[in-house]
């Protein structure tokens, strides 16, 4: 199992470097015109990774939670662990996501 999700995670980073470098971006954002919950995401991470943390909460103020919600959500230990707690975190976190995403739809506020 953990194969399988290597290989999807770099996949889904081959993916993300092929449309960044063809100058898409966001796929959805790219179509639609509407930012998608995660638009701010990537340059989030690259803000926190040169300390500007400000930076990086404007961009997504919920970058800190991606690595969180990745390990409890694909690893078998954090669900034999948590058991139901750890499916109520995966649903707060997307409530979070989506309350985030709509003040930012509303106020005008993506970057």
């Amino acid at each position: 199992m953990a194969r399988e999700q290597v290989f999807l995670l770099l996949v889904a980073a081959a993916a993300i470097a092929l449309l960044y470098g063809v100058g898409i971006g966001c796929p959805i954002r790219y179509v639609t015109g509407v930012p998608c919950p995660g638009c701010g995401l990537t340059r989030a991470f690259w803000a926190a990774m040169h300390l500007d943390f400000s930076k990086a909460f404007w961009y997504h103020p919920l970058f800190w939670l991606v690595p969180f919600v990745a390990v409890i959500g694909f690893s078998s230990w954090a669900k034999a662990l948590l058991g139901k707690r750890r499916d109520l975190f995966l649903i707060l976190s997307a409530v979070l996501f989506f309350a985030v995403y709509l003040a930012r739809l509303i106020f005008n506020q993506v970057p």
